[in-house]
């Protein structure tokens, strides 16, 4: 877990390697690579960089925010596996940023987090085995949503739409409008944002809802009725089937959670 004491930017540079990150829950993780290209990974989320070394890497954070989040870095020279390592190495041809498709990974974790210490470690373990087999898979020529690579100047566009989407939740987003104010069509909106995020538009704009709701209620006192509607939820039934299939509980559970502590 990491929680953040004050605001701030933590950056390095890497390595020759894959980097690979799942938010399990908390606060997204803000990135940025180059200094060009910008992430921001929501709860239940993966995040994959290909580095060939040397690009420099920028995480945001702001003062009391926290993220559990499940990270693995693995380098060809360091994996005994022969044939494991040549297609790690094989997949390090270029600089490549993205996330993965959105898997069960993060609710897996979440599960057996209160579990025995050797029974989670597995579980850990499970995901990044789980985890690195996608990430190879789509570097490799997979056909997962997150194989399709779009260039600098589309990947600008798709963060001007994810940027309009994560300011306004609670705005009744039109894929039309969205494109335009990108400057691309519908279909190449939903395609190159897919390529972009490893969501449709829709499924990310529901994430960022509920993961704006959960904060809200965990952290800002909000009932479920306040959440929802600040959210963009007009149907209190709608939201909270939504927030239970997220979430693993009701948004009126989490608030009584929230109240008395935290729920496992």
């Amino acid at each position: 877990a990491l929680t953040a004491l004050r605001s701030g930017r933590y950056s390095g540079t890497l390595k020759r390697c894959l980097t690979l990150g799942l938010v399990i829950d908390g606060a997204p993780l803000n990135l940025s690579v180059r200094e060009e290209t910008g992430l921001s990974v929501q709860s239940g989320q993966a995040l994959l960089i290909a580095s060939q070394g040397g690009d420099d890497v920028a995480y945001r954070f702001r003062a009391g925010t926290s993220t559990r989040c499940l990270l693995l870095q693995t380098r060809p020279e360091d994996i005994v596996d022969a044939d494991l390592a040549a297609l790690v190495d094989e997949a390090i041809t270029a600089t490549w940023v993205g996330q993965l498709p959105a898997g069960t990974w993060s609710s897996r974790v979440a599960h057996f987090a209160t579990e025995r210490a050797p029974i989670c470690r597995l579980v850990e373990e499970s995901c990044a085995l789980g985890l690195l087999a996608e990430a190879l898979h789509t570097l490799n020529g997979g056909t997962g949503a997150a194989t399709a690579a779009i260039s600098p100047a589309d990947r600008r566009k798709m963060l001007r739409v994810r940027d309009l989407l994560i300011a306004a939740p609670d705005k009744e987003h039109r894929l039309a409008d969205l494109a335009r104010e990108a400057g691309v069509s519908v279909t190449a909106l939903k395609r190159k944002f897919t390529a972009a995020f490893g969501q449709p538009v829709v499924a990310y704009l529901r994430d960022v809802r509920l993961d704006r709701a959960r904060a809200g209620i965990e952290h800002e006192g909000w009932s479920a009725t306040r959440a929802a509607y600040t959210v963009g939820y007009r149907n209190l039934g709608g939201f909270s089937d939504a927030f239970r299939r997220k979430f693993g509980v009701l948004p009126s559970q989490l608030r009584r959670g929230a109240k008395t502590g935290p729920l496992p």
